[in-house]
């Protein structure tokens, strides 16, 4: 409403107009609230600091937001350099007398060099690896008008553009209940989707093969590394953890196939790719876990979901903690992970549910 009524002028209005100045008031308000909550870019992200980050708090992925050529840098909160080991120097404590000497006697230069020995074995901590990389090439869309957009209301990366009169739109997010990333592609006309689709890591070793004419397997393991001496990272000189992913094509329309370790698909007119990541971690003791067996690859290879009522369980769980002071954790108990077991999100234990393999319909 354009002009501002007094407080005398809102005394005489009856309950229906009152009813309709608050809605009125409300919609402005979330208007103005969805433009506050959105990131927009002219052109895709030319270094890491410029991508857009998405998370589930243990997968995570920068977007980069390319048309021709499209990456996902991803991480896994467990994946780290080095291996399980005590980090205490029993010698330590035998320097701190001399050092309390030093300092009171003024040669706190002498004191900060003996303090070296006090440190621990290795004296730096070990640094955290990134994942892998998951890279989209589009033949013949170098030249798009683009538009690029992070909705941080909904927490999903989205990139739009045009080649010709067709419409392009990549969606990416990462779900909370069923513990993968999704990247969901779409075109304004029926089998417009050509496109290559591959994996690797900067992580030396790293293995990438078909599994099926429409899945990915990535391999490997974390290897012995010595950092300079003025590095801030430690080294370590025994292999390490041990990391896999899985990625599986959903195709609607055209065709999937595996060309020398990377998925081909053509003629497609919407496309559902679903990738999730393990570790060999299962605590800050023991490495020895199975990555490629891990619950979380296995369900991903395993299973087919559809997007929207992920995206949708992905929503009420992000959005009604952004939204709200508090996380409303009534409105988001009915949702229920897809994974084998139970997972712990905040304080509610959500149990596991069924899937129907016969049906599209799946409850989030």
């Amino acid at each position: 409403m354009r002009e501002i009524l007094s407080i005398n002028q809102l005394a005489h209005l009856r309950p229906p107009a009152l009813i309709v100045l608050a809605a009125l008031t409300l919609t402005a308000s979330a208007t103005v609230n969805e433009s506050l909550f959105k990131l927009t870019y002219d052109k895709p992200a030319s270094k890491w600091t410029e991508a857009l980050p998405l998370g589930n708090g243990r997968i995570g992925a920068m977007v980069f937001g390319g048309t021709a050529d499209e990456r996902l840098q991803i991480n896994e909160s467990t994946l780290w350099g080095g291996s399980p080991h005590d980090y205490t120097d029993p010698e330590a404590y035998s320097h701190l007398e001399e050092i309390r000497r030093l300092i009171f006697a003024g040669k706190v230069e002498e004191a900060e060099k003996l303090s070296e020995t006090m440190m621990g074995k290795p004296k730096m901590l070990m640094p955290y690896q990134p994942f892998c990389d998951l890279r989209l090439h589009f033949p013949g869309h170098d030249q798009a008008t683009e538009y690029r957009q992070l909705q941080i209301g909904d927490a999903i990366a989205e990139t739009t553009y045009k080649i010709g009169s067709v419409s392009f739109r990549r969606e990416v997010f990462v779900s909370y209940p069923d513990q993968v990333l999704i990247v969901r592609i779409t075109a304004s006309q029926p089998g417009q989707l050509n496109f290559n689709l591959s994996m690797d890591s900067p992580q030396v070793g790293t293995q990438v093969e078909s599994t099926a004419n429409d899945s990915l397997q990535l391999s490997g393991q974390i290897q012995p590394r010595q950092n300079p001496s003025a590095s801030w990272t430690g080294s370590w000189n025994e292999p390490g953890m041990r990391f896999a992913a899985a990625l599986k094509v959903l195709p609607e329309g055209g065709s999937v196939g595996s060309v020398a370790g990377r998925l081909e698909i053509s003629g497609a007119d919407a496309v559902t790719i679903l990738f999730s990541s393990a570790t060999s971690f299962r605590n800050y003791r023991d490495i020895s876990g199975d990555a490629l067996g891990g619950p979380t690859l296995t369900w991903s290879a395993r299973r087919s979901i559809p997007t929207t009522p992920c995206a949708k369980g992905t929503w009420m769980i992000f959005g009604s903690c952004f939204h709200g002071s508090s996380c409303d954790w009534e409105r988001i108990a009915p949702l229920r992970a897809r994974t084998s077991g139970s997972r712990v999100l905040g304080k509610m234990k959500i149990p596991a549910c069924s899937h129907s393999t016969s049906s599209s319909v799946a409850i989030c």
